[in-house]
């Protein structure tokens, strides 16, 4: 038989446990940079051009698997493992471009 103390110690535990759990929007959060602009250059394998700047697919990523889903004139949404700046960062997702195209995108 639990004593109160015990019972009270479990609950306790099972709070702290269910907290302790990353919450399902952190599988969802940017890993990234977001860079918008058109594709310029028919996509190859590996790499998408946009607004004449090359940029790396990272093999077996969402943007691997669908790169040939997007053409030239396309607006697009390059999701980036890192900044811009660096030359490792690979391009992990690409989306169509759904908001309007401005001076801040």
């Amino acid at each position: 038989m639990m004593t109160p103390f015990m019972r009270c110690c479990s609950v306790l535990l099972l709070a702290l446990s269910l907290g302790a759990w990353p919450c399902a929007t952190w599988s969802t959060r940017v890993q990234g940079m977001i860079i918008t602009g058109e594709v310029t250059a028919m996509p190859e394998s590996g790499r998408i051009e946009v607004d004449h700047q090359v940029y790396l697919i990272r093999a077996r990523t969402s943007a691997d698997r669908n790169l040939r889903k997007f053409h030239m004139g396309q607006v697009v949404d390059l999701e980036l493992d890192g900044s811009s700046a660096t030359k490792s960062t690979q391009v992990i997702s690409i989306a169509i471009h759904t908001g309007p195209r401005g001076s801040n995108d």
